[in-house]
């Protein structure tokens, strides 16, 4: 779609790379979009766990542990932050800036949860593969 797009640009109106960003900032964002890339490349291994500092309840400390808990025992409550990828974090930044500007075609074109996820989103490869670690 982008190659189609720009063979639409008369190339004496591409000179300066300038003028070329000025029509590139002006496509819709899906002209640009990527689908989020597997990041987990092989299975979770135990042994190379680390703890973040700050990442659980100060109240999760040896005073107040009472043992192994059922396996059958369902977690409430847990959350885990996967963030997204320089890349995703980059072309949001854009995104919102693009939202925002008037003289842009995305103004205030606002994505649904199910597009944020597609374009922001972890790949499902990776859900899959965190999902099977944490069955196990």
């Amino acid at each position: 779609m982008l190659r189609q797009l720009l063979y639409r640009v008369p190339i004496q109106k591409l000179r300066g790379s300038i003028l070329a960003m000025i029509a590139l900032s002006s496509l819709p964002l899906a002209a640009f979009s990527q689908r989020p890339v597997a990041r987990i490349l092989r299975d979770i291994d135990n042994a190379e766990r680390i703890t973040i500092t700050g990442s659980h309840s100060p109240r999760a400390n040896a005073s107040n542990d009472v043992g192994r808990i059922a396996p059958d025992t369902r977690l409430k409550g847990m959350s885990l932050i996967l963030p997204r990828s320089e890349a995703q974090q980059a072309a949001l930044k854009t995104l919102l800036k693009a939202q925002q500007d008037p003289s842009s075609s995305s103004f205030l074109k606002w994505l649904s949860p199910d597009e944020f996820a597609a374009e922001f989103g972890i790949a499902d490869h990776d859900i899959t593969k965190v999902q099977t670690w944490l069955e196990q």
